[in-house]
């Protein structure tokens, strides 16, 4: 996954448990998990995707209505610019 590539939603967000525990009270923490097609690729892929970005889509979706399975989105990875120390 490289930034400026492009991917497609290929299902709905679904809320499920994540590999990550609460340090203070030991719980499962979750996570927001949509499947998604990057370009070039011929398989979904698992994705998390945090808060903004569904309240971005979401937003998108009451402004345009033009937003669909169809619809192909940048893509820009958060932890490759973060573990780069750009």
């Amino acid at each position: 996954m490289q930034s400026g590539s492009r991917c497609k939603l290929m299902s709905e967000t679904t809320h499920m448990a994540s590999q990550f525990k609460d340090e203070e009270t030991g719980e499962t923490k979750f996570q927001d998990v949509a499947k998604v097609l990057f370009s070039g690729d011929t398989e979904t892929k698992n994705i998390s995707l945090n808060r903004a970005t569904i309240t971005a889509l979401l937003m998108c979706l009451v402004r345009s209505r033009q937003i669909g399975r169809d619809t192909c989105f940048p893509v820009k990875p958060r932890r490759c610019a973060w573990a780069a120390g750009w």
